[in-house]
């Protein structure tokens, strides 16, 4: 086999690994974002500076649903629903006596980078627990979601599969 054959097959195997690696991670970003409905988790993205540097804008975080909200604790970061389909991201800072919600108290929130408490919130309010954040993951994955970055994203997907095919018609 001369050299020439030989950097040939290397960079062929080296295009390889790099292609199936995207493709795998393609896929891996696909399960993160909408996958893991399946197993109860929520993704949502950051989109305001309310919880940095903790959490910065454009994060996407995992929010876990909570059957029981008394198992809530200070410190415990928390997606709720403020009215409609607005939520937001903040941190339990005290938990306090309520004469008027049926579960016998209210949380008091704040976020990170904010300067005071949120108004009390009902523990019927709270969708989950924060358990996992990435930042600046959700700049990704809201591109991908709108036009053009779905087309871009279906695009170069099929250019790396058929890039992977090609590769294995060489070797």
């Amino acid at each position: 086999m001369t050299q020439k054959n030989i950097v040939k097959k290397v960079m062929l195997s080296i295009l390889k690994v790099f292609t199936t690696a995207f493709i795998v991670l393609a896929v891996l970003f696909a399960i993160a974002v909408a996958g893991v409905k399946v197993i109860g988790l929520d993704v949502y993205m950051v989109l305001s500076p309310s919880m940095e540097p903790n959490v910065p804008v454009g994060s996407i975080i995992w929010i876990k649903d909570i059957d029981d909200p008394s198992t809530l604790k200070v410190n415990d970061v928390i997606t709720f629903r403020l009215h409609g389909n607005t939520t937001a991201t903040h941190r339990i800072v005290r938990k306090v006596p309520s004469d008027v919600d049926p579960a016998g108290y209210l949380f008091i929130t704040k976020g990170d980078n904010n300067d005071g408490e949120d108004n009390p919130i009902s523990p019927s309010t709270v969708i989950g627990k924060e358990i996992l954040t990435i930042p600046h993951l959700g700049f990704v994955a809201n591109y991908i979601q709108n036009k053009p970055g779905s087309y871009v994203a279906v695009g170069v997907s099929i250019a790396f599969i058929i890039l992977l095919f090609i590769i294995d018609l060489l070797e």
